[in-house]
Order: C-alpha cells, then structure tokens, then sequence
C-alpha cells in the first residue's frame, strides 16, 4: 500500500528471482546512466522508473513529497484583474472565493497587491492571527502545503493570503512560486487578486492561473483602459475572459465592450 517505493539498484537481483507484478510508484535508484543492465532490471521487477542520482535529486525530493502529502491534482487557480482602477476587481475576487467556500470547496483568497492596504481587510480580519506575505518572502523550494493551509488567518471556511500594514517588504518571485504552489496543493480553488501594473509576482500568478478574469465596467474609458491591460494579460494567461459590470452610462453593452477589446 505504500505509495511510493525506492529500490537500490543493489538489491535488484534478489527482487528480480521473486518474480513481482509491475505496479506504479516502484523507481530504482541508479548511479551510471550508461549501465543498460539496470534498465532490463528493472523491467523485471516491475519498476515504474529508473532514476539516476545525483542527476535527478530535485525530481526525486518533489515524489517524495507528492507521496507524503498526496498525489490529488492541484487545485484550480482563477486571477482576477481590474480593467480599470476602481473597476471592483477586489470585489469580485472576494466574492468568488466567499461564494466556493460556503459551497463546501476549500478555498484560499490570495492578495497578489501589494499596495491594496490588505485584503483581509476586506472581512475585517485584519487582527486575525496567522502568516501574511512578508513573513513568507524567505520561502523558497517547495513549502509544505498542510503547514500553510494551518497558518494562515480565516474567514470561516475562507483562507487568505493576505498583505499587511507594513512598510511594503518585497516578496521575491522564487517565494511567490513556492507558495503557490503548495496553495495549489492544499485548497481546490485558489483566487488571487492581481493589480493591473503587473509586478514579477503578478506575473508569476497570471502565468500559474488557468483562467484569468477580466473585470471591464461598460464604460468607454475603462473599456479603452482595459484594452491595454488585455494585451499584458495574455502574455502570461492564454485563457483571458472578459466580465463586464454595470450600470452603463452611455449604454455601452457587453458586445460592444468585447469587440474593443
């Protein structure tokens, strides 16, 4: 039942006289890549993959990992970015993230802003205990995804990954990667407000997002500002979808705000 199994390549003759069934999660562990023996082993005693060291020692801490905390398939991340400012893009995000949660999905509300003021205080949780970004500026690799899930504050069921009131302490992109990813690997959704001056981190988010959301109120002014934020938008996410919110002042319909784009 284990899920993951390591043999020496020293151990391979005797596994090989027990006559095994193939099954996943078996890797054997070699040292000379040039050795084709080790490959015919290995087929014998039903070995998923051959991994030779120390080439493959990232690849290998990442299955030991997966194997510890699970193997499920990340879960989705959705960006949300204002085609404006003022646009209610933070909104939309809460909301999003507010709405999962209270329908049973483990969600986590990320801030991607880092001159939004906080989103946490969005929910009044600005004094709720737990990380915010600066105290994880130092993370680099892969950080263990449970271990976030239970540091950071909450809103119920909601999760937030929120900035704080300090002096803007900067989160290098390595860290912005490292904690989305276990965000990804500890919660089925994950929303993340992104600013529309697209720092490395935002960058980074887009690039991580499925799908990104365009919020655009029908305006011409906002749909000609929105137009330039699309263009930077769909350099790191391929699927970009426009929301269009009301009222509409000069009657500008969500077509008509979709064909200027």
């Amino acid at each position: 039942d284990a899920p993951l199994v390591l043999v020496g390549e020293d151990l391979l003759d005797r596994l090989v006289e027990l006559r095994l069934s193939r099954r996943d999660g078996v890797l054997v562990l070699g040292r000379d890549l040039d050795d084709a023996g080790v490959w015919q082993r290995a087929v014998d005693v039903g070995a998923q993959r051959v991994v030779f060291l120390p080439d493959a020692e990232g690849w290998l801490v990442e299955a030991l990992a997966d194997a510890v905390e699970g193997r499920d398939a990340p879960g989705a991340l959705v960006a949300v970015v204002g085609g404006r400012g003022g646009a209610g893009a933070t909104t939309l995000a809460c909301a999003l993230a507010q709405t999962a949660a209270r329908r049973g999905s483990s969600t986590l509300l990320v801030d991607a802003d880092p001159l939004g003021g906080g989103i946490d205080v969005v929910f009044r949780a600005e004094q709720q205990p737990g990380l915010r970004w600066p105290e994880l500026a130092g993370s680099r690799g892969r950080v263990p995804a449970a271990a976030l899930d239970r540091a950071l504050p909450r809103v119920g069921e909601l999760a937030l990954l929120s900035w704080d009131r300090g002096d803007g302490a900067q989160v290098p992109v390595e860290a912005a990667r490292a904690v989305l990813g276990a965000a990804r690997r500890s919660h089925e959704l994950v929303v993340a407000d992104v600013p529309r001056h697209l720092d490395e981190v935002g960058q980074e988010v887009l690039s991580c997002a499925g799908t990104a959301l365009l919020l655009v109120p029908a305006e011409v002014r906002a749909a000609a500002a929105a137009a330039r934020v699309a263009v930077r938008a769909a350099q790191w996410c391929r699927d970009v979808r426009l929301v269009v919110r009301g009222p509409a002042p000069a009657g500008l319909t969500a077509d008509q705000v979709q064909q200027a784009l």
